[in-house]
């Protein structure tokens, strides 16, 4: 799936059918998926504000950001990244950035 996304970022000004069929095929689901969770919180009180196509780009950011280091930068940084470390991370800011929390429940267990 990065070897797909990079090609489509690369040549999507060449092709801009590759790039459209990509967003919507590929990124389309991820993003309705992601609408029907939030949505799904709101309605029980359990996320926080509103579902937009903004929010959900946000959301999902660092993980695009992860697929261009992957691809592009890894093997030319002086500042290897933990993934695994680094998308607890993400996940954590992201459901952080969203929930509403109960002060005696932990958000995330030690």
């Amino acid at each position: 799936l990065y070897l797909i996304a990079r090609i489509v970022l690369a040549e999507s000004n060449n092709f801009p059918h590759l790039a459209e069929t990509y967003l919507r095929e590929v990124m389309g689901p991820v993003h309705e998926q992601l609408t029907a969770l939030l949505t799904r919180g709101i309605e029980r009180g359990e996320v926080q504000g509103e579902v937009s196509r903004e929010r959900i780009k946000v959301l999902l950011a660092p993980l695009s950001w992860l697929a261009l280091w992957r691809q592009a930068l890894q093997n030319h940084s002086i500042s290897p990244i933990d993934e695994q470390a680094y998308i607890r991370e993400a996940i954590d800011m992201a459901v952080r950035s969203v929930i509403i929390h109960n002060p005696g429940t932990p958000l995330r267990s030690a």
